[in-house]
């Protein structure tokens, strides 16, 4: 009788968590809003269970040993009726299990999470709380028996603007500081971190045009950090174009970037300095679609004539929901290194519930070597 405790602390536990936490009724939000899109889900989701299988070289040894130990882990996520996640089961293949508790309060801000392993063991609690205007004040991390194991405190001005964060080891011992400074326009002008209270660690002081836009921001660093300061100008739309990270020895790291006509960064241009002598490192060239999903990523680097060559290659292609589909990786005389395709089944709400990722290369001897990995998806709706 008494080999069945830990099994009925294990389930009372669950049940207790799983039913609080769903026992929460959150205001109505848009779907952008609930944690649905951040898991590729839509429509009225009660929960999603995911089982993700260990890679195999060939289909037919996936088929064979479908039910066998090739079952890495199960994972079901469970939803309120708002489409916020209120409670996460995960399975490994040993059997072992972990189960995380979130509460929301009727602006759908996580104000608990509890997470517990079997059997019945709590493993830490996690505490928020916000101010009348909805800021955060306060995050609290518990370690079983209750003793404070992480604590945040956020303090703000009369704007609402955050003015300083703290970070403190147990409930009482500050071990870090951030303090935030404003212009007159209300825009971040200077960023200070200190190691406990008063120790200044680094800043960063950011300079505005007339017209408000960010131009400049120069951050320095005391003590034995590698770089003693990063110089980052910004163009009009307050894209970062330029950096500068010196380091104690008088060299630096010079960053370029160039921006494609929708906005996407083009190519990133290296540039390593040292004394009165500098390196041209290379180009790292990304292009993206007009939607900003990166299609092709390139490394070039200058070879004897002069000219830039390119070192490897990517490109990528999407569904038209944004899901990527393949991605080819070629060598520089552009000859196919490897290829990785993804591949989707779904049901009659629109959500996949079978992901195939297949993965081929050539190996040294040219002999083509590929690997498969499958992700299935239980999805239960509300209606």
């Amino acid at each position: 009788m008494a080999s069945s405790c830990p099994m009925k602390s294990k389930i009372l536990l669950l049940c207790i968590l799983f039913l609080a936490a769903c026992a929460q009724a959150p205001k109505s939000f848009p779907a952008e809003e609930t944690d649905l899109s951040k898991f590729d889900l839509k429509g009225d989701v009660k929960s999603c269970t995911y089982h993700a299988y260990h890679q195999f070289d060939d289909v037919d040894t996936l088929s064979a040993y479908w039910q066998g130990p090739l079952l890495e882990r199960v994972e079901t996520r469970f939803f309120d009726v708002h489409g916020m996640v209120v409670f996460i089961l995960t399975e490994d293949i040993d059997g072992h299990s972990t189960e995380v508790a979130f509460f929301h309060d009727d602006d759908h801000r996580v104000v608990e999470i509890a997470q517990a392993r079997e059997p019945g063991t709590i493993l830490f609690k996690e505490s928020h709380a916000y101010d009348k205007d909805g800021n955060r004040i306060e995050s609290l991390k518990m370690e079983p028996f209750d003793q404070p194991e992480r604590r945040m405190t956020y303090t703000y001005d009369h704007n609402g603007k955050l003015v300083e964060e703290r970070s403190y080891h147990g409930a009482d011992t500050v071990t870090s500081r951030v303090v935030l400074s404003y212009n007159d326009a209300g825009k971040v002008s200077k960023i200070s971190n200190y190691i406990g209270r008063t120790i200044l660690s680094s800043e960063e002081v950011r300079t505005y045009g007339a017209d408000g836009i960010l131009t400049e921001a120069i951050e320095t660093y005391n003590g034995d950090d590698h770089y003693v300061s990063i110089e980052s100008r910004y163009d009009r739309e307050e894209r970062v174009i330029e950096t500068i990270m010196r380091d104690h020895t008088g060299g630096y790291r010079k960053h370029v970037f160039v921006y494609g006509k929708n906005g996407s960064m083009d190519k990133s241009i290296y540039l390593v300095e040292g004394d009165d002598s500098s390196t041209f490192v290379g180009v790292d060239r990304v292009v993206c679609d007009q939607q900003g999903r990166t299609i092709e990523e390139a490394f070039l680097e200058p070879g004897e004539d002069g000219q830039l060559h390119p070192l490897r290659r990517l490109i990528h292609r999407y569904d038209e929901d944004g899901r990527l589909l393949e991605t080819l990786y070629l060598d520089p005389d552009g000859n196919r290194e490897a290829l990785r395709t993804w591949q989707y089944e779904y049901d009659a709400k629109g959500n996949w519930v079978r992901q195939v990722m297949s993965h081929s290369e050539n190996s040294d001897s040219d002999a083509l070597t590929k690997t498969i990995t499958i992700t299935t998806r239980k999805i239960e709706y509300y209606r």
